[in-house]
């Protein structure tokens, strides 16, 4: 079972006008704070109050739908030489951390399932805080099909 979750502890202002701003801000810049990360009741997370939660959100996703069998894919935090490396075996993607959690295995099809619904679930919140967020087209072309 994944659980995922996050809090951001560093974000503009709620009345912030953020229709226009770039896309490397919004990925890397806007909304810091800490990813829950758990796999089958091993803690994964990153909760160091700077982690990009949208990135996260995004590239979790990505990664789960561009897995391919035997090839690693990475999470790499920025500001740090930290990462969450994923390999699929079969139908079993191994997730193992840099940072001292343990290696965990969980079904392909629930990652990715709870990677599309974790990304949804952050930008939902997002654009119902910051309202003009949602009219901002780097935000439109992060939403999975």
């Amino acid at each position: 079972m994944i659980t995922l979750g996050y809090s951001i502890e560093k974000a503009p202002p709620k009345n912030a006008d953020l229709r226009e701003v770039e896309d490397s801000d919004i990925h890397y810049d806007l909304f810091l704070g800490d990813i829950v990360f758990q796999v089958n009741g091993s803690d994964l997370s990153a909760r160091w109050g700077w982690v990009p939660v949208l990135d996260f959100a995004v590239c979790l996703y990505r990664i789960s739908e561009s897995l391919r069998p035997g090839v690693c894919e990475s999470f790499e935090f920025t500001e740090s030489e930290h990462r969450i490396d994923f390999v699929l075996n079969g139908d079993i993607v191994e997730v193992r951390t840099t940072y001292g959690a343990p290696f965990v295995c969980v079904s392909h099809v629930e990652l990715r399932a709870s990677a599309k619904q974790f990304l949804r679930q952050v930008i939902d919140e997002l654009e119902s805080s910051y309202t003009t967020l949602r009219h901002n087209p780097f935000i439109r072309r992060l939403y999975p099909e």
